[in-house]
C-alpha cells in the first residue's frame, strides 16, 4: 500500500511540474490573436448626414428633388443596407453640432445657397445666416469621429473646400455658380457610385459624367480636393 501511495505522489508531482512548465511557456510565448473568420467580419458601413437650407429670403431651390434623387439611387445600389441617410431640413447654425453628435456621419452633404464667404443657413426668423469657412472647419475639428467626405452642393464653395481639406480627407465643392438640375444630377450619380462600392474619386468622376451625359451646363464646376497624403482613389466607404 505504501508503495502505491508513493507512486501516486510521484505522479501528482509530475503532473504539477508539467502544468507549471506549460503555464510558464504560455506566458513567455503568447499565441497571436486568432483573426475572425471572413464570414463574421463586420462589413464597412457609411452614415450620410444631409443638411438642407433655403431661407425665405433666398431664391427657391428644388432641394426636396435633390434629396429624393439621392435616396432613390441609394435604394437601388448594391450596398443599400450598409448606407444610412439622415436629412435635416431648414438647417440653422445651432443644428449643426446637434446633428453631428447624433449622427456621427461618415459623409456630410450640404445643399443650399453659397457664396465665396460661406454657406447660407436659416436664422430661425425667415432670413439667412452665413456659416463661414473658418466656422465650418471648427465644426469638423470638434467632431467625435472623423468625417471622411464633405460635399458642398452650393455655388462658389471653393474657399470652403480649401479650408475643410485641412481637417477632412475628401471635400467636394463648386468652383462657380451651379445650375439646380446640374447639382441634383451630380449628387444622385455621386451617391449611386458610393452605394455600389466605388471609391470617392470614381464617384466624383461618375457625377461629372452624369452631367455630361445629360448635356447640362457646368460639367467642370464640381471640384474634388483631398487632404495632404490622401488619395481619393483609395477611399471606399462601403464594401463587402
Amino acid at each position: 500500500m505504501a508503495a502505491e501511495f508513493a507512486a501516486l505522489a510521484r505522479e501528482c508531482r509530475y503532473i504539477e511540474t508539467y502544468l507549471c512548465n506549460k503555464l510558464r511557456f504560455a506566458q513567455a510565448f503568447p499565441k497571436p490573436a486568432t483573426p475572425l473568420p471572413s464570414s463574421v467580419v463586420k462589413p464597412r458601413e457609411c452614415s450620410v448626414l444631409l443638411l438642407a437650407a433655403n431661407p425665405d429670403s433666398s431664391d427657391r431651390l428644388a432641394l426636396d428633388e435633390e434629396v429624393r434623387g439621392i435616396k432613390k439611387k441609394l435604394r437601388a445600389s448594391e450596398h443599400r443596407d450598409r448606407i444610412s441617410l439622415r436629412n435635416h431640413w431648414a438647417t440653422q447654425p445651432d443644428d449643426l453640432l446637434q446633428a453631428m453628435n447624433e449622427t456621427r456621419p461618415t459623409v456630410v452633404h450640404f445643399s443650399g445657397h453659397g457664396s465665396v464667404r460661406g454657406i447660407l443657413l436659416h436664422d430661425g426668423q425667415g432670413g439667412g445666416k452665413l456659416a463661414r469657412a473658418t466656422a465650418l472647419k471648427r465644426l469638423f475639428q470638434s467632431s467625435k469621429e472623423p468625417v471622411r467626405v464633405v460635399v458642398l452642393s452650393s455655388c462658389y464653395s471653393a474657399r470652403q473646400v480649401a479650408a475643410l481639406i485641412e481637417v477632412v480627407d475628401c471635400v467636394v465643392g463648386m468652383k462657380g455658380a451651379v445650375d439646380d438640375e446640374t447639382a441634383r444630377t451630380f449628387s444622385a450619380a455621386f451617391y449611386s457610385a458610393l452605394g455600389f462600392g466605388h471609391d470617392v474619386k470614381k464617384a466624383f468622376d461618375q457625377g461629372t459624367t452624369a452631367i455630361s451625359l445629360k448635356s447640362l451646363p457646368g460639367e467642370t464646376v464640381p471640384i474634388l480636393q483631398t487632404r495632404a497624403g490622401i488619395d481619393a482613389a483609395t477611399i471606399v466607404l462601403v464594401s463587402d
